[in-house]
């Protein structure tokens, strides 16, 4: 049996309709946008659906709702947006850069990988054989994607220092996200073998070859990552033009 499709409800599309006119630059940071009454109008719907729409924008970091004589929905600086219900958003806006990600991870987990050829347990390293023979028989991206940051956070927990595990913690929620946001269902994020490689050098405990493999594994994924967001932002920005091409029915 197919999946359901889940139909957007009318405000969903207001929300999406006034996101894609600030995307535009119709409406900047600091500027009111139309009141209900206004935007109800000219969108055909009623008061209730663009107040929710107003009230959703809000919740996500879009709008600031001023109430008074001096009121209404003014559009917010969009750096303030919320990373983790915002990711796709961002990438559009061009906020998120990949090159500050990969500093922080070619900072931190090389030194990472470097502490668990040392501090890893057998136990520890037999776990991240089995998660990184996980990652050589999937398929799918979404799961590639999800082991990968597995493969690394195990690193972390292996590495002797519960701080850097913490730290990588919160920096694979950002890469896991950012991927999922931006990885097509046909693209491979990158070869198993470059896990297998990592693995070996923390079983021989081999401190400079561990830190290296890291480092060159992290730099791979990054020209990856760029070429992901390049084809996202592409294929975002023929569909806008597709829709915009389209006569209203």
């Amino acid at each position: 049996m197919q999946k359901i499709r889940r139909i957007p409800s009318l405000y969903e599309e207001v929300v999406d309709r006034i996101k894609k006119a600030i995307f535009a630059g119709e409406y900047r940071s600091g500027e009111v946008l139309p009141s209900e009454v206004e935007m109800a109008e000219q969108l055909g719907v009623s008061r209730p659906v663009v107040r929710e729409a107003y009230k959703s924008l809000q919740s996500l970091g879009f709008l600031e709702i001023r109430r008074g004589t001096k009121g209404g929905a003014f559009v917010c600086d969009l750096d303030n947006l919320s990373f983790a219900e915002n990711i796709s958003d961002l990438i559009r806006l061009g906020k998120i850069s990949i090159d500050n990600l990969v500093a922080t991870r070619l900072f931190l987990e090389p030194e990472i990988g470097r502490l668990a050829a040392t501090h890893a347990t057998l136990e520890q390293l037999d776990g991240l054989a089995e998660i990184a023979q996980e990652y050589a028989d999937v398929t799918n991206p979404r799961d590639q994607i999800r082991l990968n940051s597995k493969f690394h956070r195990f690193i972390g927990r292996a590495c002797g220092n519960p701080l850097f595990s913490v730290l990588l913690d919160s920096i694979m929620d950002f890469t896991e996200t950012f991927l999922e946001s931006i990885c097509p269902q046909n693209k491979v994020l990158h070869q198993p073998q470059e896990h297998m490689a990592i693995h070996a050098a923390l079983c021989a405990r081999d401190q400079d070859l561990a830190r290296e493999l890291v480092h060159k594994h992290i730099s791979n994924i990054s020209t990856r990552m760029h070429n992901l967001q390049n084809s996202y932002l592409k294929g975002f920005s023929e569909q806008e033009s597709k829709q915009e091409s389209e006569p209203e029915g």
